[in-house]
């Protein structure tokens, strides 16, 4: 048993570090997008609403997150984790955290096979697993994307190598599914030419090009993708395509190879120019590299090729080309680039490390120091990811900005009301045209009982995003509450018409109904919101009422304790509005 785990510590080592590195990530919660793309997403809740997000058009309209995505692989493991876990969120980081340490594992096995060499193998993982980039990754639940497509392109990668040709390929289709990203992926084979001879490798990846093409079609075509990214952002507007691709480039480098500082919510630094210090130095250390490459031609060149090509090719998408408005740069999306940095830097110091003779001792203990080292920043950030209030407060000392809105709605969920208006009202003086902020202080002054002022806001949010079906729902219920019900009706039914699947129309209808006595209109309206997300506590009660007052006392049991039973398992109850219950 010894002589086995000896001989395979090559992947055991980078497993098992990585492993106690983000135990502590298992206490995090749902954060920021997470509400709104899990806890709040009834496509997630049940197998065939998530099988229905293969669909585009749910992206398209339906999708609570950015519209224009497509990526169903990653809700179908929402939905493995909900049919376990329910809405308990240490499920979810814990399915985060083993597919992390099964993409350690393949960075390893890719490795192996790229250097042909376990010590090389065995730097690649370490380097990998201790890069402390990873940390927002792994602890935000819904950039399981990232881990996802980046797990299937290493398989594909592994069976390319070994002329699994149909594995390969099928991995490969599954990471598109997985993430968007995947579409630079033939590019990056094609380095593998310098290895493997020219003409069988283009005639290999060319299979690889055409599903990679149907997703561009998909998103460009269907998804009007760059189209639907057209939100304002001043910071990009004012820079240029080519100095914001350039600043983007030059950041995520010094984040891929100097990952010293972190940010949970970064702010994009723009170049002065092409004489700035930054980008001098980016081109100078890649300059370098290819000079060596081509003109040294150490032994593996080809490989070295590869990986420089994979973080290149990678960054591409994301190096604001097509401008990322709401989040310019973000450390999450250097998790897929950050596997060519393992291979290049792994089988630079497998070489290096060989080289060294009577010295290895010292470069071992300055490799360990520095991996101690970022394996306390690692877990340091995991910890603040388990108080949502801390983790805002650090953002804000971090890079004060939009953090304020998200500290803002930690305090509304935390029940801190007055603190949380202040902030949204600084917010209001800074940005007065955001509907998320005049939104969220109708949902204070609702909460605060004021419906004269929520309306108010509301109808200033709907204003400024016509085509929202949330907003028209917020503010029905508020002419509800005032006892507007011909308005209430009207708004509930654009709301409907904005988007009929949303479990929230539904309930409000049912609300509407069950006012005018109208129980099985109710009692329909509210089981169909339920059948939409299971979760729907407030349309759960208010179906057991509506059965309640037609004389099905079972069935009215039956989604009481539902609802108590999803209450315990982490779903959440009305807490800002209350509900309007049907009476007898």
């Amino acid at each position: 048993m010894r002589e086995k785990i000896t001989n395979n510590l090559w992947w055991l080592l980078p497993v098992a570090l990585s492993g106690i590195l983000y135990l502590n990530s298992l206490k995090g919660g749902f954060f920021w997008d997470d509400r709104g793309v899990i806890l709040e997403n009834p496509a997630v809740k049940s197998w065939g609403s998530s099988l229905s997000t293969f669909r585009p058009g749910y992206w398209l309209t339906e999708h609570p997150g950015s519209k224009g995505q497509y990526r169903p692989l990653r809700n179908l493991t929402f939905t493995f984790d909900y049919s376990l876990w329910s809405n308990r969120p240490a499920g979810y980081h814990f399915t985060n955290y083993l597919l992390n340490l099964a993409a350690v594992g393949l960075i390893c096995l890719a490795a192996r096979e790229l250097f042909l060499s376990e010590t090389a193998a065995l730097f690649s993982g370490l380097v990998f697993a201790f890069h402390p980039m990873h940390a927002e990754t792994v602890n935000f639940i819904k950039n399981r994307s990232d881990i996802l497509c980046l797990i299937l392109l290493l398989a594909s990668l592994y069976a390319f190598m070994k002329g699994r040709k149909g594995v390969s390929l099928a991995a490969y289709i599954a990471a598109l599914f997985a993430k968007e990203l995947a579409v630079a992926y033939p590019f990056v084979l094609l380095f593998l030419a310098g290895r493997e001879g020219k003409g069988s490798v283009f005639k290999r990846t060319l299979p690889y090009f055409i599903p990679a093409a149907g997703l561009l079609a998909l998103k460009l075509l269907y998804l009007k993708v760059p189209a639907g990214l057209a939100e304002a952002n001043p910071l990009l507007a004012g820079a240029g395509p080519l100095r914001l691709v350039a600043s983007t480039l030059t950041q995520y480098f010094y984040l891929l190879f100097f990952p010293f500082k972190l940010e949970l919510d970064r702010r994009l630094d723009l170049l002065s120019g092409p004489a700035s210090p930054a980008f001098l130095f980016f081109a100078l250390f890649w300059a370098a590299v290819a000079w060596v490459l081509y003109k040294r031609r150490p032994a593996g060149a080809g490989v070295y090729l590869f990986s420089a090509a994979w973080i290149f090719l990678f960054l591409g998408p994301v190096s604001n080309l097509v401008p990322l408005a709401a989040r310019p740069v973000a450390e999450q999306r250097l998790y897929v680039p950050s596997a060519g940095v393992a291979f290049l830097l792994g089988g630079f110091l497998a070489a290096l490390y060989g080289g060294l003779g009577a010295y290895r001792k010292y470069a071992g203990a300055a490799l360990a120091a520095l991996l101690l080292f970022f394996g306390y920043m690692i877990m340091a950030r995991n910890a603040l990811w388990a108080d949502e209030i801390r983790f805002w407060a650090q953002a804000l000392r971090e890079n004060p900005g939009r953090a304020y809105d998200n500290l803002a709605a930690g305090l509304m969920r935390a029940g801190a009301y007055s603190e949380a208006e202040k902030v949204y009202l600084q917010l209001l003086r800074r940005f007065p045209g955001n509907s998320s902020i005049y939104a969220n202080l109708g949902v204070l002054a609702q909460a605060k009982g004021d419906v004269k002022g929520a309306i108010g806001y509301f109808t200033e949010a709907s204003r400024l995003e016509p085509g929202s079906a949330e907003l028209r729902m917020n503010l029905g219920s508020m002419y509800l509450l005032s006892g507007d019900r011909a308005k209430a009706r009207a708004l509930y039914l654009e709301a409907a018409a904005l988007n009929p699947r949303s479990p929230g129309v539904y309930t409000n209808l049912g609300v509407l109904a069950a006012g005018e006595g109208k129980a099985r209109q109710a009692a329909e309206y509210f089981r169909k919101a339920v059948d939409l997300d299971p979760d729907q506590i407030e349309a759960r009660l208010n179906l057991a009422n509506a059965y309640m007052a037609l004389g099905l006392r079972r069935e009215a049991e039956e989604q009481r304790r539902e609802a108590q039973a999803r209450l315990a398992g982490g779903a959440e109850a009305p807490k800002y509005n209350p509900s309007v219950v049907f009476k007898k």
